[in-house]
């Protein structure tokens, strides 16, 4: 286990740019570590992991600071790792890290004092996404009295678009995908996608006593059972939004062996997700951005043109689709239902109102064909 841990420690190591997001209450600075894609990418996809949003975890902030000599050395050059933009916030949380290493071990919270009650907010359900104040300030859990309201949370808005955002958390043996309360989940924009997507990564995690990881919504778990949740806030900006555990003990002499499991997990996840960037979203200027697929071309997969026919639209005029502000870019659409028997069954659907379009990057003054 021990030598595992050097090979990633003792790589060569090339320079990773230290930005600083913000201050805690009690003046520590928050700071992120940018790695850009090595590889020749136009545009390359944006990955943002947040480690230590909750004071004592402190494996998982052992996790981003490995994360990151990983892949400032040598060792990630050849790796799909290296073909995304990486931002990388290893101690969300300060001061909630340093006050559980040396006064209380079970301390979630940040440490900003109060005149209400009891000091300190969870900064994971701080976020301003239905965010709900549960009232009791003294417990572990408590979100604030408004959400944003921590220095932390706001160090963590203040990160622009990306495209993936994963939040590390110790004890626990699960990946979860948002939403967090059964309220928000009729909100899904592509649920099957990321479910998908979480259980690629559970795949190659497992516990310290040999138990397997499995992929669950957020909601159904109870350490991430809670309104103005991280991953909600995360979901708003892009398809892929995961909250992943490093063991289900905090016992620090398995977490070389864990480290190792979720960089897997995340090459993985890059290369059938990111990699020449399956996903596309609307930009700053309600655009939409798609993949490239060839020198000059750019590809946009299954945008729906109308709701899907099924249920109580079947054999109904087509109806307006709901205005989405990202989709899935993995797979193009499939077939109508049709009895042309050139096209499989498994690829047709009654669900097939959608688009893929293909255009020239370079934008062009002459009448194009659609396809």
């Amino acid at each position: 286990m021990r030598l595992l841990s050097q090979v990633v420690l003792l790589a060569t190591a090339v320079s990773a740019e230290e930005v600083l997001l913000g201050n805690t209450f009690e003046g520590r600075p928050i700071l992120a570590h940018k790695l850009p894609a090595r590889s020749v990418s136009t545009d390359p996809a944006h990955v943002v992991v947040e480690c230590g949003s909750q004071g004592n975890d402190w494996n998982a902030v052992a996790f981003c600071e490995s994360l990151v000599t990983y892949l400032s050395s040598s060792d990630s050059e050849t790796s799909s790792l290296s073909q995304v933009d990486w931002t990388i916030i290893p101690k969300l949380n300060p001061d909630g890290y340093e006050y559980s290493k040396s006064v209380d071990s079970n301390w979630r919270k940040n440490r900003k004092a109060s005149n209400i009650g009891c000091d300190g907010v969870n900064i994971m359900h701080n976020f301003p996404v239905h965010f709900f104040n549960n009232v009791n300030s003294c417990g572990q859990d408590f979100s604030g009295t408004t959400g944003a309201s921590e220095e932390e949370t706001q160090a963590l808005l203040s990160v622009s678009a990306f495209d993936a955002f994963f939040s590390v958390m110790d004890e626990g043996d699960k990946v979860v995908f948002p939403f967090t309360t059964s309220y928000l989940s009729n909100e899904h924009e592509d649920l099957k996608d990321v479910k998908t997507a979480a259980e690629g990564i559970a795949r190659f995690m497992t516990t310290s006593s040999g138990d397997r990881y499995q992929a669950v919504e957020a909601l159904d778990y109870e350490a991430t059972h809670n309104p103005g949740s991280i991953l909600d806030w995360a979901y708003t900006k892009t398809n892929y939004a995961f909250g992943v555990f490093m063991d289900s003990t905090k016992e620090e002499a398995n977490q070389p062996i864990q480290q190792l499991k979720l960089i897997s997990a995340l090459e993985s996840f890059v290369e059938n997700y990111l990699a020449n960037r399956p996903v596309v979203k609307k930009d700053d200027n309600a655009g939409w951005r798609g993949i490239f697929d060839g020198p000059n071309v750019e590809v946009y997969r299954k945008i729906p043109f109308a709701k899907a026919p099924i249920d109580n639209l079947r054999f109904r005029l087509p109806s307006e689709p709901k205005d989405l502000s990202k989709i899935s870019n993995n797979q193009g659409s499939v077939a109508c239902i049709q009895s042309n028997t050139l096209v499989p069954s498994e690829m047709q659907s009654e669900d097939c109102l959608y688009l893929n379009i293909y255009k020239p990057v370079e934008p062009s003054a002459e009448k194009l064909p659609v396809k």
